[in-house]
């Protein structure tokens, strides 16, 4: 016998198909042992019992035959008094049931669809009996703003990786991927970038991070590596075809008994960069016979054409001049006074240099003068300073006499912690100038205020240099008062003097030292 689920079965599937609703046999079975479908499939059976009775009731009703369902009629109506309007209002009743069957229908089809697989809220735990979804929680990915401190190269660098989120979940950083070896790598315990950078450039990397316990994110993030600023200076050599062609680096070693002098120069790296000349130069030399040793140097001026020629015409008449007067006869026993060196000697003493590098000076301007009408050109184009420096030794004690025109610095060095000054920087009316060695100079009635003598003990150091060195090394003029920045000096370049053999060379090696800003010509003479 035919069950009541597999009626309700054949008259649910009869509907559907009038209503071209299609769905799986598994799906109908399950409507149809639902009590209301059951509900509403008797409700409409019982309308079609009754209507067929008052109707037909001879007829045979097959309520799998949707024909038959919209052509029975209401058995409580006389046939006679049946008209048109209460056929229809009984063809619009059935079809008002089976319509609100079709709707129950898709209904529960749509519920049971949705019951297969009920997703579950973060920290919802499953009914008893409900199926388990395996579905994980969505996450919208948070917006992540991730700083890095810039690195340089040559440099050693550590950086903490700065993350934050746009709505406030802390973050943790996993790791760090880098397209390339740079010399930085990733510290997962500290969560820093640490190393040498090796590149500079814009280096695109990976981070890795998360905010929940099983979805990690990843984050593109630029670390910029600057260069070494060393690495931006180019080096180009100026035309050798140069009318005043000088050599980028000079140097010259002088050993003779006890005393030592080593003097260096070099192009500065401002020069380099534009392929133009050294405009530096200097004079070293000494006369083991009678003991005295002349030491200048010079720097010609930037903003000067010539310059270059100028600081070499300078140092080398002064130069040959003083060599000469002091190696000839004197109409004073110089040699004589300076070992007695009393208030007399002094006295006659000071005059006698005075007069010495005053005459030294004219003769440099006048070749000066005279290299400019011949070039054709202004005499300004050959502008440079002058230091110069006449020393002698006698025993433990040093007598020195200076001359100092320009910037730049001269300094007796010795015992360690003490430091005499023998002159002061000389600058120019305006900010950044300085004077220069020229006619207005000589004729200056107070030429002789330029020029420093005296005799100390336990001189280590004779130490003349241009200001492309102590302007990185003193920075200002009240620098140079500083034994703690003297001491340093000795200190630094000690070792590049410990060979007589190499002292010049490696002294031109360390005049190479970088500093930030100060990249003018330097020369520097020492004596010890």
């Amino acid at each position: 016998m035919e069950t009541k689920t597999a009626r309700n079965i054949t008259a649910l599937k009869s509907l559907l198909q009038e209503r071209n609703i299609s769905i799986p046999d598994s799906t109908l079975t399950a409507l149809c042992e639902d009590t209301e479908i059951d509900d509403l499939l008797q409700e409409v059976v019982n309308k079609i019992i009754i209507k067929t009775e008052k109707t037909t009731p001879a007829a045979e009703v097959n309520l799998s035959d949707p024909d038959d369902l919209q052509n029975v009629q209401d058995p409580s109506v006389d046939p006679e008094e049946i008209d048109a309007s209460a056929g229809q209002n009984i063809a619009e009743e059935n079809q008002q049931a089976i319509d609100d069957l079709a709707a129950k229908t898709e209904s529960e089809e749509t519920l049971l669809s949705e019951m297969a697989a009920p997703p579950l809220k973060p920290g919802q735990v499953p009914l008893e009996g409900s199926p388990v979804t395996t579905q994980v929680p969505e996450h919208r990915q948070p917006m992540a703003k991730i700083n890095i401190a810039n690195a340089r190269v040559g440099i050693p660098f550590h950086s903490e990786i700065d993350i934050m989120l746009d709505n406030g979940t802390p973050a943790t950083i996993q790791g760090v991927s880098l397209p390339e070896d740079i010399g930085i790598a990733f510290d997962p315990i500290t969560s820093t970038l640490a190393g040498t950078p090796t590149k500079s450039g814009d280096i695109e990397m990976s981070v890795t991070w998360s905010c929940y316990p099983t979805i990690s994110y990843t984050t593109a993030v630029l670390l910029i590596v600057n260069p070494d600023p060393r690495s931006l200076w180019k080096i180009i050599d100026p035309p050798t075809d140069d009318r005043y062609y000088k050599s980028n680096i000079d140097s010259k070693m002088i050993v003779d008994g006890g005393v030592r002098i080593a003097a260096a120069s070099r192009r500065g790296r401002s020069h380099e960069h534009v392929g133009s000349f050294r405009d530096d130069d200097f004079f070293i030399s000494h006369n083991a016979g009678n003991g005295w040793s002349v030491l200048l140097v010079a720097d010609g001026a930037g903003s000067a054409k010539n310059s270059r020629e100028g600081s070499r015409i300078v140092t080398k008449t002064v130069g040959d001049y003083l060599v000469k007067q002091l190696n000839g006869e004197h109409d004073l026993p110089i040699e004589s006074l300076i070992d007695k060196w009393d208030s007399e000697s002094q006295r006659a003493v000071g005059p006698f240099f005075g007069d010495l590098f005053h005459k030294a000076a004219r003769l440099a301007v006048n070749k000066l003068n005279s290299e400019a009408i011949e070039a054709n050109e202004p005499v300004k184009s050959y502008s440079t300073t002058l230091l110069a420096t006449l020393s002698f030794r006698s025993g433990d004690d040093l007598f020195a006499a200076s001359f100092w025109m320009g910037d730049g610095a001269i300094a007796a060095y010795g015992p360690a912690g003490r430091v005499r000054l023998l002159g002061t920087p000389d600058s120019g009316e305006y900010a950044g100038q300085t004077r220069f060695l020229d006619n207005d100079a000589v004729k200056d009635a107070d030429f002789n205020k330029r020029i420093i003598i005296g005799k100390w003990k336990d001189i280590s150091h004779l130490i003349l240099m241009t200001d492309g060195v102590s302007d990185p090394l003193f920075e200002t003029d009240n620098g140079l008062q500083s034994t703690d920045k003297w001491d340093a000096l000795i200190t630094e370049i000690s070792p590049c003097l410990n060979d007589d053999a190499l002292a010049a060379e490696r002294l031109t090696e360390w005049l190479n030292f970088f500093s930030p800003g100060n990249h003018d010509d330097r020369t520097i003479i020492i004596s010890w």
